[in-house]
């Protein structure tokens, strides 16, 4: 009988502490100053893009570009803006060049930091080469932005930078903003 009481306090407890939990939570949207809940959770805003195939016959040790990829819209000014490039590139041949890098632009920008580049080496020239890499921007003002690719030499000169070669519907760019805390956006993903 001992074990059966100590049971039923257990679940007593267990049952007005959910209970009290329900009761608060229903309340909580009608305290003055409470945010809902929804504002505590972390906002981000989803774009994806298909990649393009776009190429550029000539590269040297200097970043050109290869094409644009797509158009995206921010939303906040105060946003952190995460680009992440899925998908296949391509590098015709190279010429006394260890390899290539490749690189995301906003509105022709560089990334914050090292961030937003990936490489093709030499002894992968004339393949498809799958890379996903991430790049990061901030104070990017709110509205339309575009973001682009572009590719150079780590020394020497190639021939033939290719994005999304062969025109696959599986390269994607992926744009992430993480909209400040307190924002509040109507949650979608856009194609």
């Amino acid at each position: 009988m001992k074990h059966y009481t100590r049971i039923l306090i257990a679940v007593g407890f267990m049952a007005a502490s959910l209970l009290g939990g329900l009761v608060a939570t229903a309340l909580m949207p009608y305290r003055v100053g409470a945010a809902p809940l929804s504002a505590l959770a972390p906002n981000i805003k989803i774009t994806t893009l298909l990649v393009p195939n776009v190429g550029l016959t000539s590269i040297s040790t200097t970043f050109t570009k290869i094409g644009d990829i797509g158009g995206f819209t921010v939303e906040n000014s105060a946003s952190l803006v995460e680009v992440t490039h899925q998908g296949r590139l391509h590098i015709s041949s190279f010429n006394v060049s260890a390899g290539s890098y490749f690189q995301l632009r906003v509105d022709d920008l560089p990334p914050l930091i090292n961030s937003g580049e990936a490489s093709i080496l030499a002894a992968e020239a004339n393949q498809q080469v799958p890379l996903t890499f991430t790049g990061y921007w901030q104070g990017l003002s709110a509205g339309d932005h575009t973001i682009s690719l572009w590719v150079r030499t780590a020394n020497g000169t190639a021939t033939t930078a290719i994005m999304n070669p062969g025109g696959w519907s599986s390269n994607d760019v992926i744009v992430k903003e993480h909209l400040p805390f307190g924002t509040t956006y109507l949650p979608s993903i856009q194609r």
